[in-house]
């Protein structure tokens, strides 16, 4: 019993074939047995309708011989025999009279039944007369007994015929297969690369191992595998030698690349990971490969419709200079995507590289020369302009007193001379507007010196005195002097500004031109306020926030406001000399690039500007601590 239990628990493949032996025979004893009992459970019903036609044919003529005669006597002697039939429960006679003769029990509760009901006839030579009825009751449950009785034995045998065959086929497959299998299973578990001139051998009789059989085949065959596998693995140690050579070789150049180096399947799925897209994302190469690059590498799920172009179109997608927000400003990188078909796996490599410091230094060397150009012309201008434009103003203002100061003699004696009186000619004057035209030529004079002037801050930098000072009381006087300026007022109230002061209190005092700075910061404001209320902003806002850059060592101000923003076009030339957004005759385009010659020239500063349409612009504004 101990071998049989140790067979049944060591041998998978003996238990599996001996419950397949078993639930076969089962199954197939199951299905004749199950034919049998409908059988003999069907045969056994048709005897219950038999004995109820046999009392009919046998009993009833007597009974009702007896019911006519009155013979009570015969009758319940009759009756009491018919009920020690087999499957007769009880019978009742019902004489016309209403008199009940019976006998037998009653049903059991629950006792399947089966119930007949015929008239008793009695025939005279006067005719068949009806005196009664007999209602016969059969029990059905005997069948049912009978068939449970059947099937108890049935499984019982069969049970442990089925016992013998298994014992029997389970001591046969151990002693002719799944022992020799077991030694096949330890050799083969305990083979390594170290083993393998170990042959394998059963230890059967010689005459089995030269004749052969399924068995010996196999261990043939895997002897001689094992010898081939060993010189396999030889030559596979060499190769795997010089692939990790080379594959080191190259993870090594990808991973000193500063480009972000990724590969993806046909699916987005990462295949590689260099050095440099672990640093940017923070995810090692071993949690990135596998997985999805959208769920990696978020900010390019908008890459992945060129990526897919890229592989099915077989051609390489490039895009230079793409703006990315990170940590609150403006970097920019080139994305190309390089489609990738090896060994019929297509997928592509995706490179991208940092040139912010490329495309910043860009943007001020062409900033640079646009105003040294500016610079240049604004030099060689000033002389020509500054002499004809004094002519002209004083010019215009002699015209003006000559032609309405009625008290000066000279003019008196010129109008008397002339004939014509001086009022008269003060009142024509008047009436034509003519001294107004005079004031307008002032006016546009005066105009013409300030934009000459501003031109000059472009030709050279002027010898001033910095002094230390408190940026928030710089930034407060700006913004009294943008709530009382004239040109702000004539058209819209500044104090309905919102004003928002998020000053650094720890901020030290900044070394700087305390004029010029108000200059910048009074340009800003103007530009934002006309801006908003251009755009009918209904609740205008200037925030204006200082804070030490301590990486820099620069002091910065940050001036946003809620107005409509600016597209990447207007944002990239803002600073540019004599670009404006402003109508016709309303702006120079001269104060934002002189703000920014200010903040860069004069004060070796920084100045840019973020801004996206409907999200308002903003302003930062980076002075050094020590002066350059």
């Amino acid at each position: 019993m101990n071998t049989l239990s140790r067979l049944w628990a060591e041998r998978p493949l003996t238990r599996r074939l001996l419950i397949s032996i078993v639930l076969f025979s089962t199954l197939a004893t199951f299905a004749g047995v199950t034919l049998q009992l409908y059988l003999d459970y069907h045969r056994d019903l048709a005897e219950v309708d038999n004995q109820l036609n046999n009392i009919q044919l046998s009993h009833t003529e007597s009974l009702a011989g007896s019911l006519w005669s009155l013979n009570t006597d015969q009758i319940e002697t009759e009756l009491q025999n018919i009920a020690k039939i087999r499957d007769v429960i009880n019978l009742k006679i019902f004489e016309s009279n209403g008199t009940i003769h019976h006998a037998g029990r009653p049903p059991d509760v629950g006792e399947k039944t089966k119930s007949v009901r015929s008239p008793l006839i009695y025939k005279t030579n006067d005719g068949a007369h009806h005196i009664g009825d007999i209602e016969i009751l059969m029990s059905l449950s005997g069948a049912d007994q009978r068939l449970f009785d059947r099937l108890l034995t049935i499984i019982l045998t069969q049970g442990f015929q089925i016992f013998l065959v298994s014992v029997f086929i389970l001591f046969i497959f151990h002693s002719l297969i799944t022992r020799h299998l077991k030694v096949i299973s330890d050799y083969a578990k305990n083979t390594n690369i170290n083993k393998l001139d170990h042959a394998l051998d059963l230890n059967r009789p010689a005459n089995i191992t030269q004749n052969g059989d399924e068995l010996q085949t196999l261990v043939n065959a895997i002897n001689q595998m094992n010898i081939r596998l060993a010189s396999d693995i030889y030559e596979r140690e060499l190769s795997e030698m010089e692939l990790r050579r080379l594959r080191n070789y190259l993870s090594n150049i990808i991973n000193s690349m500063p480009s972000v180096l990724i590969g993806v399947d046909d699916k987005g799925r990462v295949t590689q990971w260099n050095d440099e897209a672990q640093h940017v994302t923070g995810i090692s190469a071993d949690e990135a490969e596998g997985k999805m690059l959208t769920q990696v590498f978020p900010r390019l799920s908008s890459e992945m419709d060129r990526v897919q172009y890229a592989i099915s179109s077989h051609k390489q997608q490039f895009d230079s200079n793409r703006p990315l927000e990170l940590n609150g400003e403006t970097h920019y990188e080139d994305v190309t995507i390089y489609p990738l078909s090896t060994n019929g796996t297509e997928g592509a490599v995706i490179r991208l590289d940092d040139v912010t410091k490329q495309v910043r230094l860009e943007e001020a060397v062409i900033q640079s020369e646009k105003m040294l150009s500016v610079g240049g012309l604004a030099a060689g201008m000033a002389h020509e302009i500054n002499n004809p434009l004094a002519g002209m103003m004083q010019v215009a203002s002699v015209m003006k007193n000559r032609l309405s100061n009625p008290d000066m003699p000279a003019n008196l004696r010129a109008a008397k001379l002339a004939e014509v009186d001086m009022e008269n000619i003060l009142t024509y004057m008047e009436a034509r507007g003519i001294l107004n035209m005079l004031d307008d030529i002032n006016t546009s004079g005066q105009r013409i010196a300030e934009i000459v002037n501003n031109m000059l801050s472009f030709a050279h930098k002027r010898e001033s005195s910095f002094s230390t000072n408190n940026l928030a009381k710089l930034i407060d006087k700006a913004l009294e002097l943008a709530a009382t300026d004239y040109d702000l007022k004539k058209q819209y109230d500044f104090k309905k500004i919102e004003i928002i002061r998020k000053y650094d209190s720890n901020l030290p005092a900044v070394p700087c031109e305390a004029a010029k700075i108000q200059q910048v910061i009074l340009n800003i404001l103007r530009n934002g306020a006309q801006v908003m209320q251009d755009a009918n902003i209904e609740a205008p806002t200037f925030t204006l926030h200082t804070y030490l850059d301590s990486t820099r060592n620069m002091a910065t101000i940050e001036i946003e406001d809620n107005g409509p923003g600016m597209n990447e076009n207007t944002r990239k030339r803002v600073f540019e000399p004599f670009f404006t957004t402003k109508p016709e005759g309303e702006g120079t385009g001269l104060g934002m690039s002189v703000s920014f010659f200010i903040i860069t020239e004069n004060h070796g500063g920084e100045m840019h500007v973020k801004s996206e349409p409907g999200k308002g612009a903003r302003f930062i504004i980076r002075l050094p601590l020590t002066p350059s």
